[in-house]
């Protein structure tokens, strides 16, 4: 007799005085000793009987689908599916975007970052391992805002000032003379200078022939008062016309000259 596919003929049969021997079909056994891709062998063997199953294994990223079966001289073989990544997590200083708790292996999304922050690329998944993207801090750039604390990269920084650092940690340094202050912003006393180009705007201004400065640095905030008698003006650099006077020791240095019998 001959059998189906898959079954092997256990011989001939014979008959003896009447009584018959019959050959029968048994079902083939599957060769289960090849490995998954991305898995191992387990329990599986070269002679999985028909109807059995085994338990091959999986590399770590990757999920077995279930045994291998094996059905008259054909295997159903387990197959190793890579795992898929948790990117639902947004990266500091950012958000989550289009990234989901499921992301496929050999995918990417985008999550996306705060203002004043670079995002460095998209996350991606491979065999249940995730390279997240991340969210770099900008250079601080200046405003005159003066509620701008540097944390989306705007920083208040003003009268010169040069601005330094990156987002969140903003500094305003270098600022023109006669000012300080984290923003720059503090106007400094004004000082006394014989420049008559020194309008006040760095702190310093032409006050002569003493006069007493006052103020705050900035210009048009800076003053020259209480000169000495017989000047007068912003600076104090005008001399004032002469007066007569009677004492001899009058020379005009303030201002007053001994001038008697009649002299103009």
């Amino acid at each position: 007799p001959t059998c189906n596919s898959g079954y092997t003929v256990s011989g001939t049969s014979s008959c003896s005085a009447g009584t018959l021997t019959a050959a029968t079909c048994s079902a083939n056994p599957c060769d289960a000793s090849a490995a998954p891709t991305n898995g191992g062998v387990g329990d599986c063997t070269n002679s999985l009987a028909s109807g059995s199953t085994c338990q091959p294994t999986c590399n770590s990223g990757y999920t077995v689908s279930g045994t291998s079966s094996c059905s008259a001289g054909t295997l159903t073989a387990a197959t190793c599916s890579a795992n898929p990544c948790d990117a639902s997590a947004a990266p500091t200083n950012g958000g989550v975007g289009d990234c989901t708790n499921s992301l496929a292996s050999g995918s990417t999304c985008q999550p996306t970052c705060n203002s004043g922050y670079t995002v460095s690329g998209t996350s991606s998944c491979s065999a249940g391992t995730l390279t997240a993207a991340t969210c770099a801090a900008n250079s601080c750039t200046a405003s005159s805002l003066s509620t701008k604390d540097g944390s989306d990269g705007k920083f208040y920084c003003i009268n010169g000032g040069t601005v330094g650092g990156t987002t969140g940690s903003c500094t305003c340094t270098s600022c023109t003379e006669g000012y300080g202050g984290a923003s720059c912003e503090t106007a400094g006393a004004c000082s006394t200078s014989t420049d008559p180009s020194k309008n006040g705007a760095d702190g310093s201004f032409y006050c002569i022939n003493g006069g007493t400065v006052g103020g705050t640095a900035g210009s048009g905030s800076c003053t020259c008062t209480s000169c000495n008698s017989g000047y007068e003006g912003s600076s104090c650099q005008t001399a004032s016309a002469c007066t007569v006077s009677a004492v001899s020791t009058k020379d005009g240095s303030d201002g007053q000259f001994y001038c008697i019998n009649g002299g103009t």
